[in-house]
């Protein structure tokens, strides 16, 4: 009788621990992105889950975006060049969004260059994950380690089981849990997360009123190519591009970028 008790107390247990998990409404986690070209950077960036709906957000604060004083020293002790040039591009908007409908595959980009905030509509690519048994501990949840190439980038994530739930930082999501860190293999980014909170009364706000032009996302390679080269080429030095170094590397369609 006591050991039926004792085992129906355990199923109980485990079947609430199950519920609350799953009766989440919405999910709101902060990442720290770490970017190291040229002008090392720190960004303060939030994935919203709207876990209901299957859609999340993310959010790039680059307006606030800050120097990191002890990595750009490490890397200015390599660098060989150094840039004439030194310029800089207001913003209508402090944040780029990455906007997901995870079961329409559908994914928007809004991003401000150079004043201008464009709408883009993204491909949504089916994430071909290598899982491995690779483990360790993030935050108190126990991670597992995953790669993936993603358009011509290698990464590396780490994401947690007991966290349910397929998001992630930017454009990085399919996994069997939240992804808590990630990381391109060459080292130009890394996202960490440092707050995770459920059914939080914050929300983002898409700033929809201040998008002025939709765009093809042909249109929006080659321009942001082409502003990217203004901003941070040295007119000594052509062939130093970072645009190069960005994310992502290989696309679906066939753009103009100078560094091809």
């Amino acid at each position: 009788m006591i050991k039926n008790l004792v085992i129906i107390t355990f199923v109980s247990l485990v079947s609430l621990a199950t519920n609350k998990t799953y009766s989440q409404k919405s999910l709101y986690v902060e990442y720290k992105e770490f970017v190291n070209i040229q002008i090392p950077l720190i960004r303060n960036e939030v994935l919203w889950v709207d876990l209901d709906k299957n859609t999340s957000i993310y959010a790039s604060n680059i307006s606030h975006q800050v120097s990191d004083e002890k990595q750009e020293n490490e890397i200015l002790k390599k660098e060989t060049v150094k840039s004439n040039v030194v310029a800089s591009v207001g913003r209508i908007i402090d944040n780029d969004y990455v906007i997901i409908d995870h079961d329409l595959k559908k994914i928007e980009l809004i991003e401000d260059h150079g004043k201008k905030v464009f709408h883009v509509e993204d491909t949504f690519l089916e994430k071909k994950w290598v899982v491995t048994t690779e483990k360790k501990e993030i935050q108190g949840y126990q991670t597992y380690k995953a790669t993936i190439h993603l358009r011509g980038t290698d990464w590396e994530v780490w994401y947690a089981p007991d966290l349910p739930y397929p998001y992630g930082p930017w454009k990085l999501n399919g996994l069997p849990g939240l992804i808590l860190e990630a990381k391109t293999v060459d080292g130009y980014f890394t996202f960490k997360a440092s707050s995770i909170v459920f059914d939080s009364s914050k929300n983002i706000e898409i700033p929809y009123d201040k998008i002025y032009k939709k765009i093809s996302f042909k249109e929006y390679l080659e321009y942001q190519d082409t502003l990217y080269n203004m901003l941070f080429l040295d007119l000594k030095h052509e062939s130093r591009d970072i645009f190069k170094k960005t994310k992502e590397r290989v696309f679906e369609v066939e753009a103009n970028l100078s560094w091809m």
